[in-house]
């Protein structure tokens, strides 16, 4: 991850923590939240302030459309915030977590790019929470299979191939979200 990747991914995390405990005032920050949050305070004035208030935007989409239209957070009475090091157990790619008596939320923050982690993208539902045989893991792999062979076969040309790949997890992310 270059620096700046890193410096905006993480100022990202930080104004969505900031975001949930606007919209939920009996949020709580662990102790390693409360660090990851002054160390990344600073880093609101080293960006450039156009990308900061479209950052703004996202975590207020993020936390105030998305989150408590899925989870209802702001209603949660005993919520819990934690920010992830980059580095976790089990290949864990949560930034952020919310920990309440109805469940856990876990988020990872992408700035720039919907990847869901660094991987082989053929692995993209099991991360997504998908069992191996699942009918979602099933059309993933063979949308994906069909495209990657098609792009290679008749174009040999990585900017499409790309195009393809971008297709397919679109694909992919419109199964996941869709109501």
């Amino acid at each position: 991850m270059t620096n700046l990747s890193n410096l905006h991914g993480r100022l990202l995390e930080y104004l969505i923590v900031e975001d949930i405990m606007r919209v939920n005032s009996y949020a709580k920050l662990t102790d390693q939240a409360i660090e990851s949050q002054k160390r990344d305070y600073p880093k609101l004035e080293t960006v450039d302030k156009r990308l900061l208030q479209k950052f703004r935007l996202a975590a207020k989409t993020l936390s105030q459309l998305w989150l408590e239209s899925k989870f209802s957070i702001s209603t949660r009475k005993e919520i819990k915030i934690d920010r992830l090091p980059d580095k976790n157990n089990n290949s864990d790619v949560t930034d952020i977590r919310l920990f309440s008596e109805e469940g856990n939320i876990n988020l990872s923050i992408k700035h720039n790019h919907m990847a869901l982690r660094h991987q082989r993208p053929r692995t993209t539902p099991t991360h997504c929470g998908y069992t191996k045989n699942s009918n979602e893991i099933i059309y993933f792999s063979i949308n994906y299979i069909k495209s990657l062979t098609h792009s290679f076969m008749k174009h040999r040309d990585l900017n499409i191939l790309e195009t393809y790949l971008q297709t397919i997890y679109m694909s992919f992310y419109m199964i996941l979200f869709a109501d």
